[in-house]
């Protein structure tokens, strides 16, 4: 009597946990599948549009200049770092239902992860290619970027870019079912994101950021026009540096939370796996948008490009912008000595003794 007592006490509290567990679990997969659909539409959107950017670039002759094809690159990175991140969810998700052992899942984190690194560095180096290309066009007009030489620093900065990421390969882990940079905290683990949190993010924006600011002083002075320059030229350059200096000022907002997770990881040995189970509110949003800040970094750049550049909104809008303005993309290529030409006017003699009466009255008044 006394045991089936305890049954009928003990039963309802296990029947309510149990209840409750599973409402939680149901919970957390709806939360986990909307997050994997927002990712899989955000990839989805970033391959397609600056898939049109590269497309356009080399198919459409008013673009196929310096600038531009550093922008394609900028898009390649950007098509690349999509489709780890989805690859990256796919495996996941793959190993999560078929229970993979931790041996193959850390080898399917290491192949899936190294694109998202070199992905980000070549789009952190073509950032920096751009600024410095921007700087000697604006600031050195006699220093003009070819597109051959554009070709040997596209070249280079993938090269690099795979070298920097293979040298962590062997970092690559797996904390349950997330892959993880790191999964152990020591002396290494702490050199490592210093480093990566340094060259990857602290040195080049404050380099970029340096170099856009000299652009924006010498175009803002009043004193940099010169005689083969014209003030709609010196406009149309400003929002060309406008456009690419949000582009990077953005890229280094959408990366932060990834140098910080960094940082913080390298100092306390906590990694975004682990602070996204925290209780304090703060670790969580950290590690959130640790996560979903790669992926957004490579959707932006076409909305932009499509605000400030009239040509590549005809890109993605052709219909609604047929009218071309020839003089919008003089000045994108680097050259600092574009002229405006303006058709002559015709006019009467009467309407030029008019003129000349006018003016002579000014004078005499000014006199």
């Amino acid at each position: 009597m006394v045991i089936e007592s305890m049954k009928t006490q003990i039963c309802p509290t296990n029947l309510t946990s149990a209840a409750t567990e599973s409402v939680m679990n149901t919970n957390q997969t709806v939360i986990y599948l909307r997050n994997i659909y927002l990712v899989f539409s955000m990839n989805f959107f970033g391959i397609a549009s600056n898939t049109i950017i590269i497309v356009g670039t080399f198919t459409k002759k008013s673009l196929r200049k310096p600038t531009y094809y550093l922008m394609a690159n900028l898009s390649a990175c950007d098509i690349l770092t999509s489709i780890s991140m989805a690859l990256l969810v796919i495996s996941t998700m793959i190993a999560m239902r078929l229970k993979m052992a931790e041996g193959p899942f850390t080898t399917l984190c290491k192949i899936v992860m190294i694109p998202t690194y070199i992905g980000y560095t070549g789009s952190i180096q073509t950032l920096m290619i751009i600024s410095f290309e921007r700087y000697r066009a604006i600031l050195k007009a006699n220093k003009k970027l070819t597109s051959r030489r554009v070709g040997v620093l596209v070249v280079i900065s993938w090269l690099a870019s795979l070298t920097l990421a293979s040298l962590f390969i062997n970092s690559i882990g797996n904390i349950g079912y997330q892959c993880e940079m790191n999964t152990k905290h020591n002396t290494l683990v702490i050199i490592r994101h210093t480093i990566l949190a340094v060259t990857y993010f602290i040195l080049p924006a404050m380099i970029m950021i340096f170099l856009y600011s000299k652009i924006l002083r010498r175009l803002n002075s009043k004193n940099s026009i010169t005689r083969n320059e014209s003030i709609r030229s010196k406009q149309l350059k400003r929002k060309t540096i406008y456009m690419l200096f949000l582009t990077t000022i953005i890229f280094l907002i959408c990366t932060g939370p990834w140098a910080a997770a960094l940082v913080f990881g390298s100092v306390t040995g906590r990694f975004t796996s682990e602070l996204a189970d925290d209780k304090n509110v703060l670790l969580m949003l950290l590690a959130t948008l640790a996560r979903i800040s790669i992926p957004i970094s490579s959707i932006y750049n076409p909305i932009i490009y499509c605000i400030y550049n009239q040509q590549i909104r005809q890109l993605f809008f052709p219909c609604c912008c047929s009218r071309s303005n020839a003089v919008h993309n003089s000045n994108i290529d680097g050259n600092s000595t574009s002229k405006v030409k303006f058709k002559p006017i015709v006019v009467s003699s009467s309407q030029n003794a008019l003129e000349y009466q006018r003016r002579k009255i000014v004078l005499k008044q000014q006199g």
